[in-house]
């Protein structure tokens, strides 16, 4: 090829190319900014919702003793967080009209898809895929439908959790009011407090300070875990002689 042809051919790529920019840039930016609810609106009787994705399946599901997390119990935060969400009737802005970009905005199944049924019928399926450039929003769009959203809702904060994410993490949750007496053994060193005429006395018969006394029994209303262990941290852990033992009476 001479160098003249080398040049055309050059030229015809680069035409090509901001031709193909062009169009991308059209399919993600309608005129319009139109924007629409992405979250299905009906959602009473669901009694099972699904997410799905390459790294977990969370499947939350209603049963007679309430809502239930792969057969596990829930954290009641999570579970309020996405009702509120399924409620919120804000409308989504759609970013783009086209098929081509789907799997470049992670919407093309690859990214997390939420399900709602209702028995064995399925509601809705909305397909979530990357984070916007504001890590606040997702990109959104629902199953069968070319059009995608840029999705700022509650939901966010769910999307691509795993299921120790949703498991209910409180330890123990006991009223301050109702605790008269704690012994503690740390490390061969014990101790106790008792409640007695309004105040706390350790077992050697010295006051204490009644701030410190409630700051420490405010930790068990409730005492809640930070994560859930798995893996080899959960292997790891020998409570057969623990650091330290607290029981309330």
């Amino acid at each position: 090829m001479s160098p003249r042809q080398l040049k055309w051919a050059a030229a015809a790529m680069v035409v090509a190319l901001i031709l193909w920019v062009v169009s991308e840039r059209t399919a993600e930016q309608p005129d319009d900014r139109e924007t629409r609810r992405v979250l299905p609106e009906q959602v009473e009787g669901v009694d099972r919702i699904v997410f799905a994705s390459l790294e977990d399946t969370v499947e939350l599901r209603r049963t007679g003793a309430g809502w239930m997390v792969n057969g596990l119990e829930i954290d009641d935060t999570r579970l309020a967080t996405l009702f509120t969400a399924l409620q919120d009737s804000a409308g989504s802005e759609i970013v783009a009209t086209s098929a081509a970009v789907h799997g470049r905005m992670g919407v093309d199944g690859s990214g997390t898809t939420f399900t709602l049924f209702h028995g064995e019928d399925m509601v809705a399926t909305v397909l979530f895929g990357k984070r916007g450039a504001d890590e606040s929003s997702i990109y959104a769009r629902n199953e069968g439908d070319d059009l995608v959203y840029r999705y700022d809702g509650p939901l966010t904060q769910l999307v691509g959790l795993r299921v120790n994410d949703w498991r209910n993490k409180v330890l123990v949750d006991v009223p301050v009011e109702s605790i008269a007496r704690v012994e503690v053994d740390r490390a061969g060193i014990r101790y106790a407090l008792t409640r007695q005429d309004g105040g706390w006395v350790l077992s050697s018969g010295a006051t204490v300070d009644p701030a410190k006394v409630a700051m420490m029994l405010s930790r068990f209303q409730p005492l809640r875990a930070r994560r859930i262990a798995d893996g080899e941290h959960r292997d790891a852990a020998d409570f057969r002689i623990p650091d330290r033992r607290i029981t309330l009476f």
